[in-house]
């Protein structure tokens, strides 16, 4: 433009020349008219050019935002490829570890496989032995059975001994009836006392007792315990059952506390694992929202630094999380130290760097606009159209300049004083 600038003066210089020669030199100044008329045409196709060049340049702009959030997001959707590599590296893990033990049982079956091929050779031996040994005893039974015939002579001289046993056995047989019956007659009466113990003393007498002392002794033992019982008064038959029914209530408790003691621990187990993998998500998270964050504060506020650290308690879960953001030209030690309008530009580019971990199909703005100025709000419009692709926003907003980034506009009039009326408008 410079350049045309320059050759318009040079023109115009030789046009004031060829004027004052106009009389002299008339069929040049004809011809220069000529060639000037075809030079603005020239200078007008160059203009055009340039115009068309800058409404490229701006096309190409808006082609390179959008295409640095399509990179953020792609970046994102390859942190969470990645986690989920992770996941899937540590299955394959336990799945080898399983593998390896499965193997190492399979070796351990063949070893023992080859114990009882061993031990089957071992007992068909045996087997080939025991078979010797029965033709063995075959001729050992050949042997006896002719024994056998001797004895049978030796026990016709026995069986006339037993004879004479029998008339013995006889009269033995004839005493035994006799004392059969004394002993019928004592376990009856040691039936009839065991009864009486069992009424008076609900007690069983031992099937083993075995009694050491004479009559008069144990009279006298049986006496003394007697009045120690007079003594103690009246019992209450009912205590053994109230007893019985204690301490089955008492083996219930037992057993129950033993399994809360069980469930406390699996509790216990189960809390850990869960603080564990709590921990873990939360930190790989953590560290996609502050990188989202250091980006998106970059892309709001055109330059800058911002970043998000854990402060306080080691433990994760238990930590505060503390947010530093320096605009660029400010060099603010604390977040507290920027306006009003800077905390609100903040707190939107940790909302979208949230927002970019998991992202949902809409989301519900209401007033976040409220306390930024109009720069501020070219800036925060601006960025909210790259993730319009993804998610559809429903923004609450008093503010004419975020309306305008609007394919749907919904309000409240009242063209009646006291009727209000839904309006809405969609821009094409």
């Amino acid at each position: 433009i410079i350049s045309i600038e320059k050759d318009l003066k040079i023109l115009n210089k030789e046009v004031e020349e060829k004027n004052k020669k106009i009389d002299l030199l008339a069929p040049k100044i004809n011809k220069i008219k000529e060639d000037s008329v075809n030079y603005d045409m020239f200078i007008e196709k160059k203009v055009n050019q340039v115009h068309r060049h800058r409404e490229e340049r701006d096309m190409y702009q808006d082609q390179f935002n959008k295409s640095k959030f399509n990179l953020i997001e792609i970046e994102n959707k390859i942190n969470q490829i990645k986690f989920k590599m992770n996941l899937t590296e540590e299955n394959l893990t336990e799945l080898n570890i399983r593998h390896k033990d499965i193997e190492n049982e399979i070796e351990s079956l063949k070893i023992e496989k080859k114990i009882n091929n061993k031990e089957i050779k071992i007992n068909n031996i045996g087997l080939e032995k025991v078979n010797t040994q029965i033709q063995k005893n075959s001729l050992a039974l050949d042997s006896v059975k002719n024994k056998f015939k001797e004895s049978y002579r030796l026990i016709q001289k026995v069986q006339n001994k037993i004879t004479f046993d029998q008339i013995s056995y006889e009269k033995v047989l004839d005493d035994l009836k006799s004392t059969e019956l004394k002993l019928e007659k004592l376990n009856q009466r040691v039936s009839q006392v065991k009864d009486k113990i069992k009424d008076k003393y609900n007690q069983k007498i031992p099937s083993n007792l075995i009694v050491s002392d004479s009559e008069d002794i144990l009279l006298h033992k049986i006496d003394k315990i007697r009045k120690s019982i007079d003594n103690i008064g009246p019992v209450n038959m009912e205590v053994q059952e109230q007893y019985i029914q204690d301490n089955s209530r008492l083996e219930l408790l037992k057993d129950q506390k033993e399994d809360l003691i069980v469930s406390e621990k699996n509790l216990l187990k189960t809390i850990d694992k869960v603080d564990k993998v709590a921990r873990s998500q939360f930190l790989e998270t953590f560290k996609l929202i502050k990188k989202n964050f250091s980006k998106t504060f970059n892309l709001l506020f055109e330059g800058g630094d911002a970043s998000l650290e854990l402060v306080g308690d080691t433990d994760p879960l238990e930590s505060e999380i503390q947010i530093n953001a320096q605009p660029s030209g400010k060099r603010n030690t604390s977040i507290r130290l920027l306006s009003s309008g800077e905390k609100a530009l903040t707190a939107i580019g940790l909302l979208f760097s949230i927002y970019q971990v998991k992202p949902s199909p809409y989301c519900i703005l209401d007033e976040v606009d409220a306390p930024l100025d109009d720069i501020n709000i070219q800036k925060f419009t601006r960025v909210l159209k790259s993730f319009c692709e993804e998610t559809q926003f429903i923004i609450v907003t008093h503010n004419k300049l975020t309306m305008e980034i609007a394919d749907y506009l919904y309000g409240v009039t009242q063209e009646i004083k006291g009727i209000s009326k839904l309006v809405s408008v969609k821009f094409e």
